[in-house]
């Protein structure tokens, strides 16, 4: 099995080289005999992981897909330093491989920029793994990190009322500025920059106001990072759920009741405020 290397690059010389190991099944999957959908509704799996020891100038990893009767395709994509796509089809009952890559960046791409891979696979009725991602960088470096400490995605905010949310990151080249991105009922871009010295890590503290023209839905906060190199780094996004004040439930109190009254004409007063409250 041979994999095309010809895809053009988008920064750097890239160089992909795939060791696989093969199991082979005992049925075919090709397209005269692909799987009975009706039957095979297991998807595959697909997992990346990075290959340590290597060059400054290589970004080296493997992709690890299993199915349990067989892979139709396995997709692969690299973005950012280095840049790639590599598309593998198989025409016989496939079910596991191993496939490892060498990407290697030219000198002239700093230490420390960030590559994102993707990868998914398919399998002979068409099920799909979903995708799995792998953020490392060049020259060994580790790449930057960012993410919403606080509140967790799936919490709730009122209209009309604010929301304070934490991000934290680090970066190995430090940080220049921290910040999220918020969409749906709330559209916002806001970010702080540092001042030197700059930190390798450091926390931002937001408030994101609901206003009361707000309407119910989900928002969804993105954080971000830049490095002194001015990369930027995304994190995982969290949902928050928007929506309006509930009903309140706290008994009514009657306004300007003397405490002095009578235990009798205070009970008296409690009844009449409570059927005008009703008849409201």
């Amino acid at each position: 099995m041979s994999i095309d290397m010809s895809v053009g690059m988008r920064r750097g010389l890239v160089l992909a080289v795939a060791a696989a190991s093969i199991s082979l099944g005992v049925a075919a999957c090709n397209d005269t005999t692909s799987i009975d959908p009706q039957r095979d509704r297991v998807p595959p799996k697909i997992a990346l992981a990075p290959i340590p020891g290597q060059p400054d100038t290589v970004i080296a990893f493997t992709t690890l897909a299993t199915d349990n009767l067989g892979l139709k395709t396995i997709h692969v994509q690299a973005v950012g330093a280095v840049g790639g796509v590599f598309d593998t089809t198989f025409t016989s009952a496939v079910t596991n491989i191993q496939i490892g890559f060498k990407l290697v960046a030219s000198r002239a791409v700093p230490a420390g920029t960030p590559v994102t891979i993707t990868a998914t696979a398919i399998d002979g009725a068409g099920n799909s793994s979903g995708v799995d991602t792998l953020i490392m960088a060049t020259g060994n470096v580790p790449p930057p990190e960012v993410r919403v400490i606080s509140p967790t995605s799936g919490s709730s905010a009122v209209i009309g009322k604010s929301i304070v949310v934490t991000v934290s990151g680090k970066a190995p080249l430090k940080v220049f500025a921290l910040g999220l991105n918020s969409t749906g009922p709330v559209v916002r871009n806001d970010s702080v920059l540092f001042s030197s010295p700059l930190r390798d890590s450091i926390t931002m503290v937001d408030t994101i106001a609901i206003p009361a023209t707000a309407t119910v839905g989900t928002l969804t906060i993105i954080p971000f990072l830049r490095d002194s190199l001015g990369q930027r780094a995304t994190g995982p996004s969290i949902t928050i759920t928007v929506q309006t004040a509930a009903p309140s439930t706290t008994p009514a109190v009657m306004a300007g009741e003397s405490k002095s009254a009578t235990p009798y004409m205070s009970k008296q007063m409690i009844r009449a405020g409570s059927r005008r409250w009703a008849m409201r």
